[in-house]
């Protein structure tokens, strides 16, 4: 059980790290950067993005675990 709930506590400050490297990456290269590549432009916001769906699993998970428990 203590695995198990490290591993998500874990998995959930990955997902926002991402989430929030994601985020200022883009508006960084949006704001000081000139016209790049779309390949430029592909890391910030993939990285957003799978920030956005470990958060999703995870959180989702805490909230059917908890209205199980109810």
């Amino acid at each position: 059980m203590g695995g198990n709930c490290l591993r998500k506590v874990i998995s959930i400050i990955l997902g926002l790290a991402l989430l929030i490297v994601g985020f200022w990456g883009f508006f960084y290269m949006l704001k000081h950067s000139g016209p790049v590549k779309i390949l430029f432009w592909m890391v910030p916001i993939s990285s957003f993005s799978i920030g956005i769906a470990i958060l999703w699993e995870d959180l989702s998970s805490l909230l059917k675990r908890y209205q199980n428990r109810r």
